[in-house]
């Protein structure tokens, strides 16, 4: 799936406003994720995401995220701590944590295989894993339209154009 199909799907499922507000929700939800699993399964799902979805699993252009990607130990955040972590890190938006979360999830599990998502699965605690499982769509299924872009993207126009 390319990346702003990706974005479009976050948009969609957590009624976020544009595609900016999709970015920030992904790299919020990406990066208590990529800390919440091993370096080796964080490793494993960043293989499988486009490169400019792979950026934002490592932490986006923020260098600190970037660094401590590569050197912090997973944090054994629960579902309550999860969600209070990206209603703390979402800055404006005016999602819930937990569609964010929902939202980021499902597009993900869209984007990696189903033994890679059996795979993040199988490490996060019950409670959390719930949360993973209950993601699905609220709005628009995958693949509808096949990998055509979003309308309105393909224009080159509007605050969305500039996202990659």
């Amino acid at each position: 799936m390319r990346p702003r199909k990706f974005l479009q799907i976050v948009k969609e499922e957590a009624g976020l406003n544009n595609l900016e507000e999709s970015k920030i929700a992904t790299l919020v939800v990406f990066d208590l994720l990529h800390h919440r699993i091993t370096k080796a399964e964080a490793e494993d799902v960043r293989s499988q995401l486009p490169e400019e979805l792979a950026h934002i699993w490592e932490g986006g252009d923020i260098w600190y995220n970037r660094l401590l990607a590569k050197f912090e130990p997973h944090n054994k955040f629960n579902r309550t701590e999860f969600i209070n972590q990206v209603n703390a890190r979402k800055q404006d938006l005016m999602a819930t944590g937990e569609k964010i979360t929902k939202a980021v999830f499902y597009a993900l599990q869209s984007q990696i295989t189903e033994g890679e998502a059996a795979d993040v699965s199988a490490q996060l605690p019950r409670d959390l894993r719930a949360l993973w499982e209950e993601a699905k769509p609220l709005s628009i299924p995958v693949g509808a339209g096949g990998e055509t872009e979003p309308p309105g993207l393909i224009d080159g126009g509007g605050k969305d154009s500039q996202i990659f």
